[in-house]
């Protein structure tokens, strides 16, 4: 048991950045059940919350970034390559690329909240040449909303974990909505003052 207690208290940190890391380079890993779990780890006292907080945000900066380099110097053979492993449609991967062209930063923002743009987001967005310091500041943006929120739910609702898990879908979408909403928002009030 101390040796199990060592490592849990040691090794959850590292743990949460290497997964989300991974997660950023496009291996299909979700990022919420990593973030909840983070959660309700600190609501047990195992972590710290701010500190899980943080170390998520860095997991998610230093995968979403290394994602970028990888489209960004290797995206055609990624995207062949995500593909083929993931037997994705060319169609579906195009439709994602025209998304990127047409409304980047948008697609930045957005791709936080969707798992089909998530995934293969940050490649997508160094594959589409979007200025790295756009990049970085719409994503840091849409992280500093999303991370912190899944970490706290976790923490929050640290005694009905097996619900949280089982609806995530749920809040995915309720999220999803609260966005579109915002920048419904902002697109009619662009319009109306034009």
């Amino acid at each position: 048991m101390p040796l199990l207690e060592f490592f849990i208290e040691h090794f959850t940190y590292l743990a949460i950045v290497v997964l989300l890391f991974i997660s950023g380079l496009g291996v299909p890993i979700p990022e919420e059940p990593v973030l909840l779990l983070g959660g309700v780890l600190a609501a047990e006292h195992v972590t710290s919350l701010w500190t899980t907080i943080i170390v998520a945000l860095l997991g998610i900066l230093l995968g979403d970034n290394a994602g970028y380099i990888i489209g960004r110097d290797h995206g055609a053979r990624f995207l062949k390559t995500v593909e083929r492993r993931f037997h994705i449609s060319k169609r579906r991967i195009d439709k994602e690329l025209a998304f990127f062209k047409v409304h980047p930063l948008k697609a930045i923002f957005i791709m936080r909240f969707l798992p089909a743009l998530k995934v293969f987001g940050p490649a997508l967005a160094g594959y589409t040449r979007i200025p790295w310091w756009k990049y970085q500041v719409v994503n840091l943006l849409a992280i500093l909303i999303y991370a912190p929120l899944m970490v706290y739910l976790g923490w929050h609702f640290s005694n009905n974990v097996e619900f949280i898990l089982h609806d995530v879908k749920m809040v995915k979408r309720v999220l999803t909505v609260v966005v579109i909403a915002i920048i419904g928002f902002i697109l009619v009030r662009r319009m109306v003052k034009k």
